[in-house]
């Protein structure tokens, strides 16, 4: 039996689905600064959005290189925003909790880049500084961790007001594990560090408690959420 788009002589891809493949890449390349084959998907299991390739058929959860992130924050904002994937939320399952974080990642992170920066060059002192301006700013009631996390965090969970869904014991990398599970429903973390970088995490309180901090627009995820 042929598959459609494929040779029956070879099983190669035919060149009209190639042709078709290289078209839809560079529209989409276009809009969302992306290289040439590249598009943004969103993935159910995590709730996050990631990067795949149609051509070389692989995925990456952070931009891959030659992005233009002027570009692609634009694209991310108008089109994977927290009202793009809404869902339901179940009462939290037992032994997990439900956190949001902001992520500021520098030179020797895990993985050093982001949806905002292809290349994060800045050291782990200049990430500190600024996390401890973010944190300043949250104390004094100048701005949420879930306000800054939509635009300053360097974690895809941006696009949802830095929220990581519910996760349990053994979800997440230890450092960030031990201070979530630490806090109280409520509770803002001090700085916490981790293989991704500097993080802030705030503990949900309740149902009530998720909705207002989304601005009451009902749109969220119940996924577990992996650690970036």
């Amino acid at each position: 039996m042929v598959r459609p788009g494929h040779c029956p002589s070879t099983g190669r891809t035919s060149i009209s689905e190639e042709v078709l493949i290289a078209l839809r890449g560079a529209a989409i390349g276009a809009e969302s600064g992306l290289p040439p084959n590249w598009e943004v998907r969103h993935s159910n299991s995590k709730g996050l959005p990631y990067y795949f390739n149609s051509v070389d058929r692989v995925s990456y959860w952070d931009p891959p290189q030659g992005t233009d992130t002027e570009k692609l924050k634009a694209y991310m904002a108008a089109n994977h925003g927290v009202a793009s994937h809404p869902s339901t939320l179940p009462g939290a399952p037992e032994g997990k909790i439900r956190a949001a974080h902001l992520l500021v990642k520098h030179k020797d992170s895990r993985r050093p880049s982001s949806w905002r920066e292809a290349e994060i060059t800045r050291t782990k002192d200049e990430a500190m500084e600024i996390i401890q301006a973010h944190e300043q700013m949250i104390k004094s009631g100048k701005a949420t961790l879930r306000d800054l996390a939509s635009s300053e965090s360097d974690c895809s969970s941006a696009s949802k007001r830095g929220d990581l869904g519910y996760f349990g014991r053994g979800d997440m990398q230890q450092q960030f594990e031990e201070a979530a599970f630490a806090l109280q429903p409520g509770e803002i973390s001090g700085v916490v560090q981790s293989d991704s970088g500097l993080h802030l995490i705030e503990r949900y309180t309740t149902e009530k408690d998720f909705r207002d901090n989304l601005g009451n627009n009902g749109y969220h995820t119940t996924s577990m959420q992996a650690m970036l």
